[in-house]
């Protein structure tokens, strides 16, 4: 018992025995993530993790639950918010980390932190990716699907975050609207926002093509709101915190090429978000 206990990762704490018990109540035995927490150890053994925080700003507990956590939210195209969400809902994922059910909610920057130092880094990438072949290899990412590379991980999951932000602060943007100007919001808004914009929406365009066409759709309806907003508001709306977020943010992802709406990846460097003082 004790030799079993020393080959196991002291990185990885044992399954809690009330997150077995609720998850076991409402899983059946083919959920794979109870699969994954079962065989957590043997899929972690060998792995050295501690590689992808060159800095140490982590915990190995808390670095190898970041690196997991990475690597289901990329299976289940889920940004950083909410990937969080769903590690305070799900019990199948609290049983795949070992997670007590009262687990305290994670700050979804710990994700973006966890990620920036690895981004354009292929030699820190390697235990990563060797991480992402072995879930790959038991279907995570689907049937089939063997060969996912770990950087094209991090622009995906990237990608979905620009998203998941920019709809964000356009959804702030119109509500602080709805209660400043409701009746300039009425003259402007498009029938399609009341399903896009409405609460709790998910981003979730998988291909980069679909999510390229879905920034611009953003960038489109941001331009729109702004344009109104300069052409008839009073400085006092156009001065508002949300509005001038919005402004910001087009400015620095999005740009005009002949009248049409064009996204402007960005990376790092460039982050709107990182250039906030950097994930907390």
């Amino acid at each position: 018992m004790a030799r079993s206990s020393q080959q196991k990762p002291m990185f990885v704490p044992s399954l809690p025995q009330e997150t077995a018990q609720a998850a076991r109540a409402v899983f059946s035995i083919e959920n794979l993530y109870l699969a994954i927490g079962d065989g957590l150890h043997q899929l972690l053994e060998g792995l050295s993790l501690s590689e992808l925080d060159s800095g140490s700003a982590f915990h190995p507990e808390t670095l190898t639950r970041l690196a997991l956590l990475t690597v289901f939210q990329y299976a289940e195209d889920l940004s950083d918010r909410s990937a969080c969400t769903a590690l305070d809902r799900r019990m199948d994922w609290k049983y795949a980390l070992h997670l007590p059910i009262q687990y305290p909610s994670l700050d979804p920057a710990l994700l973006c932190r966890f990620r920036q130092p690895l981004v354009g880094h292929e030699a820190r990438l390697q235990p990563f990716q060797s991480l992402l072949d072995r879930f790959a290899a038991i279907g995570l990412f689907g049937r089939g699907k063997r060969d996912v590379a770990a950087s094209g991980v991090l622009e995906q999951i990237c990608r979905l975050n620009q998203l998941d932000r920019f709809q964000e602060n356009l959804c702030q943007a119109i509500e602080v609207l709805a209660c400043h100007q409701p009746d300039m919001l009425r003259t402007l808004a498009q029938p399609h926002w009341y399903d896009r914009y409405r609460e709790g929406r998910d981003v979730k365009p998988h291909s980069a093509v679909e999510q390229k066409s879905y920034a611009q759709a953003l960038g489109a309806d941001a331009l729109h709101v702004l344009q109104t907003v300069t052409r008839v508001a009073d400085s006092s709306i156009k001065d508002l915190p949300e509005v001038r977020r919005l402004a910001e943010v087009w400015a620095k992802q999005c740009q005009l090429q002949e009248n049409t709406v064009v996204w402007r990846e960005a990376g790092c460097e460039l982050c709107p978000w990182l250039a906030e003082g950097g994930p907390r």
